[in-house]
C-alpha cells in the first residue's frame, strides 16, 4: 500500500517528546533544571492539527513541566509524562476514545516506543532514530528530532485532507485590551490607571495569528 493512502485516514496523532518534539539534547543548568530544545515550527503544527479537529497526544517516559506547559499553552491539553509501558497506555487510549487503530500516527524514536508503535496504524520516526525503530515504522521523517519533524508529518495529514490552510484569528483591539486588563493586578491603582488613560477609545479590527 502506498504509505500516503496509510496518511489520508488518521485522524489522531501522538508524539514522544524527548528525540521527536526535542533534538534529544539536555542542557543542565547551575540551577539543576533540564532545559530542551523544542522547534518553532513543531509548535505552529500542532496548533494546527487541533483547530483542524484532529486528536493531539503527547506521551513521554521522561517529567518535565516545563516541557508540559509550554505544550500546554500551544493548546495540547492531552499531556501524559512518566508512562513506562506507553504501550499499554496508547492501546487503552484508543480502546477509551473508541478509534481504529489505522486512525492513529505514532512517532517515537527509540526502544521504548516499538511496543507502542506496533500497536497503531501509522508509526513514524525521525531521520535520526535508533536503527531498531527506523526498521519497524512505515515511514521514516527526512527531518531529525527536534528539527519540524513534528510539523512534517502532520502537515502531510493535513494537506492530503485539504485542511493546511492558515487563516488569522479576527479580534477587536477592545477584546485585545479588556484580556490584558483582566491581568492587571487589581491592587495595583497607578498600572489600571497608566493602562485606562493610555487606551481611552474604540480601535479597529486586527488580525492576530493563532498564538496570541
Amino acid at each position: 500500500m502506498n504509505v500516503l493512502e496509510l496518511f489520508k485516514k488518521i485522524t489522531t496523532f501522538i508524539f514522544d517528546v524527548d528525540g521527536v518534539l526535542t533534538d534529544g539534547t539536555v542542557l543542565v543548568l547551575e540551577n539543576g533544571l533540564q532545559a530542551r530544545r523544542m522547534h518553532i515550527k513543531d509548535g505552529f503544527a500542532l496548533q494546527m492539527a487541533i483547530k483542524n479537529g484532529f486528536r493531539v497526544k503527547i506521551v513521554s517516559g521522561g517529567n518535565s513541566p516545563e516541557v508540559k506547559d509550554r505544550l500546554e499553552k500551544l493548546g495540547v491539553k492531552d499531556v501524559e509524562m512518566s508512562v513506562m509501558d506507553k504501550k499499554a497506555y496508547v492501546e487503552s487510549y484508543i480502546k477509551t476514545h473508541k478509534l481504529k487503530k489505522e486512525e492513529v500516527l505514532y512517532m517515537g524514536d527509540d526502544l521504548p516506543d516499538i511496543p507502542a508503535m506496533q500497536s497503531v496504524g501509522l508509526a513514524c520516526c525521525p531521520a535520526d532514530a535508533a536503527q531498531d525503530v527506523k526498521e519497524i515504522v512505515q515511514y521514516i521523517s527526512p527531518l531529525n528530532g527536534g528539527m519540524a519533524c513534528v510539523r512534517e508529518v502532520i502537515e502531510k495529514v493535513l494537506r492530503l485532507h485539504d485542511k493546511w490552510h492558515y487563516r488569522a484569528k479576527p479580534v477587536t483591539f477592545q477584546k485585545l485590551m479588556h484580556e490584558i486588563d483582566s491581568r492587571l493586578p487589581e491592587d495595583d491603582p497607578t498600572a489600571q490607571s497608566l493602562f485606562h488613560g493610555a487606551y481611552p477609545g474604540a480601535f479597529p479590527v486586527l488580525h492576530l495569528p493563532y498564538a496570541l
